[in-house]
């Protein structure tokens, strides 16, 4: 038989900790909003723990002999219930208090400067059609955008639970806009890249000057044989 006295043990001590993170979170001016985060994922292993502690010792109860003993294990699921409710009492209103005090600002200044950085890199890709493009300097541009976007969605990622449904939709759409963004200039610089070796390769070689940068470079004309000559 399982020993209760232990599993009672357990589970208080989780119910303990539990219940005082719970109290940190919902709060007002215990925590800075930055923290907020990592004691939410503190808060989420406590929940783990306290709701397995009460089922494990739920189990154990009502595999007594003694009648009170089983009737007892009610009594500890009523508690398990109590904490699940109260752990989505606490995520709503960290929800509140780190999206308004910290994650929509955060987000929407780093997607500004993504925004920014991408437009801007946009722009100058539709007037390079007609000039040389460097490839080293035109991928090390286009990592430096992808990199910005990327860290866009490991904040979303790492803030997933803490951002309310509605507004975590609207945040993918976003960072989805503008990874497509960031892809298709990628596309745009690499095409343009090739025309650029290609024009150097048949017109810059063979003529000694650039030639001038079209969608499909005009192949080289091999030299017509000379007619016969008059007697």
């Amino acid at each position: 038989m399982a020993d209760l006295e232990n599993l009672k043990t357990v589970r208080s001590r989780a119910q303990a900790s539990f219940t005082k993170r719970a109290h940190t979170l919902t709060k007002p001016g215990l925590l800075e909003t930055t923290e907020i985060l990592r004691e939410w994922k503190i808060f989420r292993t406590d929940f783990s723990k306290v709701t397995d502690a009460g089922h494990e010792y739920a189990v154990a109860l009502r595999e007594s002999t003694d009648d009170k003993v089983i009737a007892s294990a009610g009594q500890i699921d009523v508690k398990t219930e109590e904490c699940e409710n109260k752990f989505l009492e606490v995520k709503k209103a960290a929800q509140e208090a780190f999206w308004t005090g910290y994650a929509e600002e955060a987000f929407f200044k780093q997607a500004k400067t993504a925004n920014s950085a991408i437009t801007q890199a946009e722009e100058q890709a539709q007037n390079l059609f007609y000039q040389e493009v460097n490839p080293l300097k035109s991928r090390l541009r286009n990592r430096g955008l992808e990199r910005e976007v990327t860290e866009l969605g490991e904040m979303l990622e790492e803030w997933e639970e803490l951002v309310p449904g509605t507004k975590a939709i609207d945040l993918r759409t976003r960072h989805k806009a503008l990874k497509k963004r960031v892809l298709a200039l990628s596309d745009i610089l690499e095409e343009k890249s090739n025309l650029t070796e290609a024009r150097n390769e048949y017109g810059g070689i063979e003529h000694g000057h650039p030639a001038p940068l079209t969608a499909n470079p005009a192949p080289r004309t091999a030299k017509q044989p000379d007619g016969p000559k008059k007697p």
